[in-house]
């Protein structure tokens, strides 16, 4: 069995001494039950020495786009970016037999929303 998105993401901060943590949940209301992202976007945050706190949505190499799409919309996102944090998409594939990631950063400027508007 393949391995997921977030379970890759997972191993792949661990292997680099990174802590982390998965913030997704398993939410069994309604049934048949979902999962709900932290802030609506965020799957994992790690904490990088050096490199401060970073948040990360794990999807496949195909998902990448529509990740960011969502990501660029999301309001909470401009909260988190001015608080400190920072923010990527990691999309996992495979090419010629070899696993691959594809790690996007989202910044403020990156943002389809009202980046100049007040968040409180």
């Amino acid at each position: 069995m393949a391995a997921s998105p977030t379970a890759r993401t997972l191993q792949h901060c661990r292997d680099k001494g990174v802590l982390c943590e998965v913030v997704e949940q398993f939410v069994n209301f309604p049934p048949p039950g979902h999962r709900k992202d932290l802030f609506g976007i965020i799957d994992m945050i790690a904490c990088v020495p050096g490199g401060g706190i970073l948040a990360i949505q794990a999807t496949s190499a195909s998902g990448v786009s529509a990740r960011l799409k969502k990501a660029k919309a999301e309001p909470r996102l401009k909260v988190w970016l001015e608080s400190g944090g920072g923010f990527e998409v990691w999309g996992w594939g495979k090419k010629n037999g070899r696993v691959t990631l594809r790690r996007e950063v989202l910044t403020v400027s990156d943002l389809e929303i009202d980046t100049d508007a007040d968040c409180f």
